[in-house]
């Protein structure tokens, strides 16, 4: 983490803006997961397709303005965790060798294996290159006079949104801010993902019957041995490797950042805007619950909807604060001239 961010959190800031994608929108920013979605039906079509076809993502319309739509790529991250990979297993048979095949040869053993590589490839690395993509080339509104918000300049920033809004709009410094999935505007590989554990991926191992005697147990294990296919079996490998590059590893971030939270002990004020604290981010909370030392320090969080309300409340309450710690506020009141 840059230092100077650490020097400045070391004199007397006691308030912590938490600033989540809602503070874009707010600002006019079209930063929406759906509208990735349509980005990468306009520019990156193959892409799109298997986002639909793999996770069961709904098909995307530019006319379309429904919160069905809104609701299945508003969970964008947690959704990659659903990837269907038996169906992508299945829908490439065609690609294993036919080993009694007169045509056969020793490189066609690995041609599934390279298949699913590639996909892996396209769904996490390039699918990462054009979200960075998008998110550049999102339009920053000239004048948001009549959307900003009462924003304390001198506080300290933990940011999960990759855009330079608090410094283009409210002037922030870069030494206040801490873009916790990095910035956009850098040579930075941008943090996005589920937060599954990946072991819950991993194939179990088969386990014999009860009751088998050792010569029927010796023949189960012949059995599970001649099911063994070299090509199927390093192809399912290879794409299960997707589940843990597609992981965002809060507690790796978390740890690499450490600095930052160390310093947290004497926050009083927390304000959080526009973030839904999702399931994915809960550990950067549970983190900043446990670094303040304040057990009276308060707590302002925005939501967007009246019907959010009660979600935001139980998160609130599920990372221990009691209900007396903290304010539920509609975005509307927190503008500068509401």
């Amino acid at each position: 983490m840059d230092n100077k961010l650490i020097n400045s959190m070391a004199t007397t800031n006691k308030t912590l803006y938490i600033i989540g994608n809602g503070f874009d929108l707010h600002h006019g920013l079209d930063t929406k997961y759906q509208s990735f979605g349509l980005f990468l039906k306009e520019k990156y079509s193959l892409l799109y397709d298997n986002l639909i076809e793999y996770y069961g993502l709904p098909t995307l319309d530019s006319d379309d303005d429904d919160t069905y739509y809104d609701s299945q790529w508003a969970d964008f991250e947690n959704a990659l965790a659903n990837l269907d990979f038996e169906y992508i297993l299945d829908e490439n048979t065609d690609f294993l060798p036919d080993i009694a095949s007169d045509d056969f040869r020793d490189r066609d053993l690995h041609t599934y294996q390279q298949v699913m590589e590639q996909i892996v490839d396209d769904l996490t690395e390039k699918l990462y290159k054009v979200f960075k993509e998008f998110i550049l080339n999102v339009k920053l509104p000239a004048d948001i006079s009549d959307k900003k918000l009462n924003v304390k300049t001198d506080a300290i920033f933990l940011n999960f949104n990759y855009t330079n809004t608090l410094e283009k709009y409210y002037e922030i410094k870069g030494s206040q801010i801490l873009y916790i999935h990095n910035r956009a505007n850098s040579d930075e590989l941008l943090i996005l993902g589920h937060g599954t554990d990946p072991n819950e991926f991993k194939p179990k191992a088969p386990i014999p019957p009860e009751g088998l005697s050792k010569e029927e147990l010796y023949e189960w294990e012949q059995r599970i041995g001649e099911d063994y296919d070299y090509s199927y079996d390093s192809g399912k490998d290879e794409l299960l490797t997707y589940f843990e590059r597609s992981h965002k590893s809060t507690k790796e971030i978390i740890n690499s950042n450490s600095n930052f939270f160390s310093k947290l002990s004497a926050i009083e004020n927390i304000f959080v805007i526009g973030h839904s604290l999702s399931n994915v981010d809960q550990p950067y909370f549970v983190k900043i619950v446990d670094s303040i030392n304040n057990q009276s320090a308060k707590w302002t969080v925005s939501y967007y909807s009246p019907k959010d309300i009660e979600d935001r409340k139980q998160k609130l309450i599920e990372l221990g604060l009691n209900e007396k710690q903290f304010d539920l506020v509609s975005m509307q009141t927190l503008l500068t001239n509401p």
